[in-house]
């Protein structure tokens, strides 16, 4: 009897979990459905502060395209909203703006809202009030990623940096590139990492420095390609 009523209990809380993520993924879906409402982006990365901002970051982009004066990060942090889902060691961070908050000047709003819901948590459509946590300015002596690093996040999408990468082949800035099954020793290589799912990029890793130590090509920072799961990745390595 109590093996059979365990087995009751881990049944619903299995049916209770995909729900919960069913929902999630339809919140997300109707967001995206609605270009003309919302401002959207998506960023994977360990750390889910980090996979919040670089996500807004990429949306900033976005919004600052037509416009005169560029908006700063600051200026609407503190109203985007973002869903966070753990995808194993990753989190998955997917941050929307309704594109009629979006300040018309630089100016910091004040009463900062942030909604941040988790894939193993019931959806609320209640505000979350939270403290935004300060952003700061980049220092002048800060990490700045060479062109080539810059362009690849710029462009994110791994089919058009895999065409960029084709293009600097041909132009001779790079020797090889191609897809990380072809070779066996990859550690001489730069690896731009992909989230299997969104094929948007997850970072770019130096060629190993020291033991199976490489440099995070957009930070500085030292990394390793053991912090990102296989079976998440897309991996396209390239040789200057």
């Amino acid at each position: 009897m109590g093996r059979l009523i365990s087995i009751l209990v881990l049944t619903l809380f299995y049916a209770l979990s995909v729900s919960g993520q069913s929902s999630i993924l339809e919140k997300i879906n109707a967001i995206k459905d609605q270009n003309n409402v919302y401002f959207w982006c998506e960023y994977t990365h360990p750390v889910p502060d980090t996979a919040i901002v670089n996500a807004s970051k990429w949306m900033l982009d976005e919004i600052n395209i037509n416009r005169e004066t560029p908006l700063s990060l600051e200026a609407i942090m503190p109203l985007v909203k973002n869903i966070k889902m753990d995808r194993g060691t990753l989190t998955r961070a997917f941050v929307y703006i309704r594109k009629s908050d979006v300040p018309d000047t630089g100016i910091i709003p004040a009463s900062p809202v942030q909604e941040s819901v988790m894939a193993d948590e019931p959806i609320s459509m209640e505000p979350k009030y939270q403290p935004q946590p300060q952003i700061q300015k980049p220092a002048l002596s800060q990490f700045v990623p060479e062109v080539m690093v810059q362009n690849i996040l710029e462009l994110k999408d791994f089919y058009k940096v895999h065409g960029y990468l084709k293009e600097q082949k041909n132009q001779g800035q790079i020797l090889l590139f191609g897809a990380l099954k072809e070779v066996d020793d990859y550690n001489p290589l730069h690896l731009v990492l992909f989230d299997m799912q969104s094929k948007q990029v997850l970072s770019i890793l130096s060629p190993v420095t020291r033991g199976d130590k490489r440099v995070n090509m957009a930070t500085g920072m030292e990394d390793t390609l053991d912090n990102y799961p296989d079976d998440m990745l897309f991996v396209i390595w390239y040789m200057k």
